[in-house]
């Protein structure tokens, strides 16, 4: 009886090892990711934290937001969503903005 005991223990213990090799891997990811990009990106889902008030009622500063990729023709008045500055002085720089226009230029290509 004592051998099955020591068998389940030893599982456990197998167990909380992966898990803690998982998280410091994933640790180690969203590290470099952070570092590199300025965000972090798992499963097609990229992570943005809000650092100013800008659409504070709605999402406060310091908010932790999940954005995922979607066609651009898919964006419709009134959504939330998250883009990387085109702007010469903030060029690469994550955006975050409510969706108050959409505008088409002469090749029906949204702006």
């Amino acid at each position: 009886m004592k051998e099955k005991v020591s068998n389940k223990a030893v599982g456990i213990e197998k167990a909380i090892s992966l898990f803690l090799v998982l998280m410091v891997l994933i640790c180690g990811t969203v590290t470099v990711q952070v570092v590199t990009k300025g965000y972090a990106s798992f499963g097609g889902h990229s992570f943005f934290r809000v650092v100013t008030g800008s659409m504070e009622p709605t999402i406060p500063t310091g908010a932790l937001l999940v954005c995922r990729d979607i066609d651009i023709n898919d964006v419709t008045l009134g959504d939330i969503i998250c883009f990387h500055s085109k702007d010469r002085y903030m060029k690469g720089s994550v955006i975050t903005h409510r969706v108050h226009d959409i505008r088409y230029d002469n090749e029906s290509n949204v702006n």
